[in-house]
């Protein structure tokens, strides 16, 4: 995004089918996705009817791997090892190869209205999962009304990032503004009830932002018995309803209130 570029992303978990309708509406130049994701995403490709989308990733080395699991991150790019899997695809830290550096991206002010930040895809309960067209302007709005409603937000937070980065829920609460605040994020590829539990007494978490499972879980789990939770201040709760019941089990529990968020479209938190 602050190079100028549009972003689109999907569930890791959708099926061929399901991302050949988003790489047909999307058209991407350029795909990155990691070495579990690669045979969905080529199969993907092969199903799409959009020649764009064929013209654009295949043979053209476009699509990048990123493996969380081997990447060495702590040598420079040039002694890295890529981990190229096929034809079409090359590793991504071939991106960070030496170039000439080029002058930064900048907008107009006009711009920020009208220039797409990112394409996000709706649940789909009434037909085909919709394209969600949202400005630079509408995620920096959105990040500067979660920093100002939480203005204890600072470099001494520590959020755990279990919630899927490619909902606007998580790539707003929680990618976005701890960038914005300077928090920090201990990330977790997957969620699993005991280990959150685990890394909140661990690393001495101050912020859950979690869907409502995870409220139940903490409302009702007598896991939580065997763990230190008193690090938490507070939590938000979006990509579903929440009923008030659990608020108030959770907070009589925890002592902590939940907020709770509204839809992709609208983006803003709402406070109950």
């Amino acid at each position: 995004m602050a190079s100028g570029l549009t972003v689109t992303m999907a569930n890791p978990a959708l099926t061929s089918g399901e991302l050949a309708w988003i790489l047909k509406s999307s058209e991407p130049q350029v795909v990155v996705t990691t070495p579990e994701g690669l045979q969905v995403l080529n199969a993907a490709i092969t199903e799409s009817d959009s020649p764009r989308v064929k013209a654009n990733l295949i043979n053209t080395r476009r699509v990048y791997i990123v493996d969380p699991a081997h990447d060495e991150y702590g040598l420079p790019c040039s002694h890295s090892k890529g981990t190229d899997l096929d034809q079409h695809s090359q590793d991504w830290k071939a991106l960070l190869a030496p170039k000439p550096l080029r002058a930064p991206v900048q907008f107009k002010s006009s711009e920020y209205k009208e220039r797409t930040a990112v394409i996000l895809w709706s649940s789909g309960t009434s037909g085909k999962s919709k394209g969600v067209v949202l400005s630079h302007q509408a995620l920096v709005s959105n990040v500067h009304s979660l920093w100002h409603i939480n203005q204890a937000f600072d470099g001494n937070q520590r959020w755990l990032g279990f919630a899927p980065f490619y909902h606007i829920f998580a790539l707003c609460n929680v990618l976005l503004l701890a960038v914005a605040s300077g928090a920090t994020i201990f990330v977790m590829p997957k969620f699993d009830p005991k280990l959150m539990l685990s890394h909140v007494q661990r690393f001495r978490v101050t912020f859950l932002h979690m869907a409502p499972p995870v409220a139940v879980l903490l409302a009702k789990s007598p896991m939580l018995d065997d763990y230190d939770m008193t690090s938490i201040q507070g939590a938000v709760s979006g990509g579903a309803p929440l009923p008030s019941e659990i608020v108030e089990q959770v907070y009589r529990r925890l002592g902590i209130l939940i907020k709770l968020v509204s839809s992709t479209q609208r983006i803003p938190v709402c406070l109950p």
